[in-house]
């Protein structure tokens, strides 16, 4: 059977590794986009990541993630609505597929 990325051994599969950060974004004005960072130790650019905001975020608000560069991910908070959101400090959840 051809491998698909998996190792052979002890190690099977992806490690994924788990965590939390505080995520306090600035008020975002109605139909502006705003950004957020999180240091997350060991992130390699080549890293997957998977964010999960909290079930409270504020209403109106969109995000999508990406890594900036080794060991920091940016947050980007839209704001499609009319009015402007201030978001307030919450705790996100993500993980890391480790791909080396």
């Amino acid at each position: 059977m051809p491998a698909i990325g998996y190792r052979r051994g002890p190690l099977r599969g992806p490690q994924i590794v788990r965590g939390t950060a505080a995520v306090d974004p600035a008020s975002i004005s109605a139909g502006a986009a705003g950004t957020a960072s999180i240091s997350i130790t060991g992130l390699q650019a080549t890293d997957i990541v998977v964010l999960e905001p909290p079930s409270t975020l504020e209403a109106g608000l969109v995000y999508r993630g990406c890594i900036e560069a080794a060991g920091s991910v940016t947050i980007l908070l839209t704001n499609p609505t009319a009015s402007p959101v201030d978001g307030a400090s919450k705790t996100w959840s993500y993980k890391v597929i480790k791909t080396a």
